[in-house]
Order: structure tokens, then sequence, then C-alpha cells
């Protein structure tokens, strides 16, 4: 005689959920944003407010260095921060006689600032080159401290031309940095009046902060934007407000995606507003299966106790 099988109740059926169809669902909710943009309302914190308004309040005359470090392994994660901060600069009138620096601590930024400049964010007619902006090219003395001790003291030190071979005595760009002080021939850290550099190290914010903002004599002083993937953002903290170093961070698809909202500037690669929404859906999807393993826990215990 054919023993009889016990059904499974409900909440075994929901505590057994075949592995497959988990899987499944989170793949279609990371993909339904990059297909059909849905667009999850976003609100822009404070943080993203400040980065932005930081860059704008650099006073006429001044000078911007952004320190382009890019890495193609967190692109997806951190492009389209790097794309708009570009359109940001870009979006400051020349006539504010702005100058800004530009410098590669990557070989991935190096390749990938020309390809977005020439396509995504190129410069406006206003700003032109070796004018009011300069590229001084991939420089990997400052990957160390030694090297960024001599960069700043005079940046020929390290960058006797820019990214194109051309001499930086000659490029009027340079010239006009190297004018702001007594000494006309030389550019150095105390000529910079916001940095904005990227890093994928965690551990980056205590070594930026030592020899941008604490070395010199007197200390440079060069107030700080950081651009990061998410999980670094604890390794600023110590450092960031209206007094520190840091003045301002933004970290991640979802910093991207406030970003995006706050300067009506969309990334395309990539696109920081739907990866964005494609981590929110994938959150919401672990949220739920993470609700259901819970209840079949639960349930299952509490009704075979009472079965008992």
């Amino acid at each position: 005689m054919a023993q009889k099988v016990e059904e499974k109740s409900i909440w075994e059926k929901l505590g057994t959920l075949d592995y497959r169809y988990i899987y499944a669902t989170f793949i279609i909710l990371c993909f339904i944003p990059l297909v059909l943009p849905i667009s999850l309302p976003a609100k822009v914190s404070s943080i993203t407010q400040d980065y932005y308004d930081t860059i704008m309040a650099v006073p006429d005359g001044g000078v911007i260095m952004s320190r382009q470090s890019v890495s193609l392994d967190v692109w997806i994660d951190t492009g389209s921060i790097f794309t708009n901060t570009l359109k940001i600069l870009w979006s400051i009138p020349a006539s504010r006689g702005i100058t800004l620096i530009m410098v590669q601590g990557s070989t991935d930024a190096l390749f990938k600032a020309r390809d977005i400049e020439a396509k995504e964010a190129k410069p406006p007619a206003d700003w032109v080159y070796g004018q009011n902006w300069v590229d001084l090219g991939y420089l990997p003395p400052l990957t160390t401290d030694a090297g960024i001790v001599s960069f700043l003291a005079n940046f020929k030190n390290t960058a006797t031309k820019d990214a194109y071979g051309t001499s930086v005595d000659t490029i009027p760009a340079y010239q006009k940095v190297a004018q702001r002080r007594a000494d006309t021939t030389i550019a150095n850290g105390y000529d910079i009046d916001l940095l904005i550099w990227f890093s994928w190290g965690c551990t980056d914010p205590d070594w930026y902060v030592r020899q941008y903002w604490t070395s010199g004599q007197p200390a440079y002083k060069i107030p700080q934007l950081f651009q990061t993937i998410g999980n670094c953002v604890p390794n600023c903290m110590p450092y960031l407000g209206k007094e520190k170093p840091i003045k301002a961070y933004v970290a991640g698809a979802t910093g991207a995606a406030e970003l995006e909202k706050l300067t009506g500037f969309k990334s395309i690669d990539p696109p920081g507003t739907m990866v964005a929404d494609s981590l929110n859906l994938a959150g919401i999807g672990t949220v739920t299966f993470f609700i259901i393993g819970n209840i079949a826990f639960f349930g299952q215990r509490f009704f075979s106790k009472k079965k008992e």
C-alpha cells in the first residue's frame, strides 16, 4: 500500500522557493530601468547640493584642479559623477575668468577623459583649450607622497609639457595661473582654489588631506571635493565640513542620480539615474525576499508548535 505523502504547508512552500525564480526576479528587476526608464523619485541630499555649490562658489579669476583617477572596474557606479562634474565645470561662464587644470592619476582616466571630452561632455565654444583650461596629462608621480610634494611645490617639477607635448611655459592658461603670485614663473599648490578628485581607495582621504591640505610651508589648505564609490564615504567623514578639507562628496550611482536631478545634465555613459533605479529595484527585491523568508520561518515555527 502506497504511503500517503504529506502535503507541505504554505510556510514550508514559502521557505523552499526555487532559487532559480529568485535569481530570475533579480535579473528582471535590474534590467527593467535599463530597458524602460522609470525615473524613481529621488531627493537631492544636502551633501550633493554642497558639492555643486562649492564648484560654483569658486571666486572669479580662481583656479580649479580636476584630478581624474577613474577606474573602469567601477565605472558603472561612478562614471556619471565624472561626466556630470565635467558638464558642471563647462557650464561656468568663461567670462568669470576661472582657469581649469586637469591631470590624470590613472591610465584609465587618461583614455576615458579624452573620450568623454570629445563626445558626451565637450567643452563649449567659450572654453578654449590653452586659454582658460589646460590638461597636464597622466602624471604617474602623483601616485606617491614624494611626487605630490614635488608637484605642489612647482607644477613644472612634474609637468613641463601638457598632455599634447606643448611646453607649459608657452600656454596662456598656465601663465595665468603662475602670475597669481609674486613669483610669476611658478605655478604651485598655493594657486589652487579647489581640488576635485576621484578615488576608489577607501584610505585615500587620509592621503589627500595630508598632502593637499596640511603640507606646504605654510600649509596649502586646498579645499577638496571627493568623487567615490559608496562604501568609501565613512573614511572621508572625519575630514568633512565647512571648516575642514573635504567640503562635499558624491558617492556611487545614488549620488550620481542626485547630481543628475540637481543639474539636469543626463549622463549616457553610464546612465546614472538608470543605474540607481536598477540598484533600488534590486534592493526592493532583496527586502521582499527577506520578508518572505522571515514569514516562512516564523510561520512554520508558530504553527508547528500549535499542532503539537
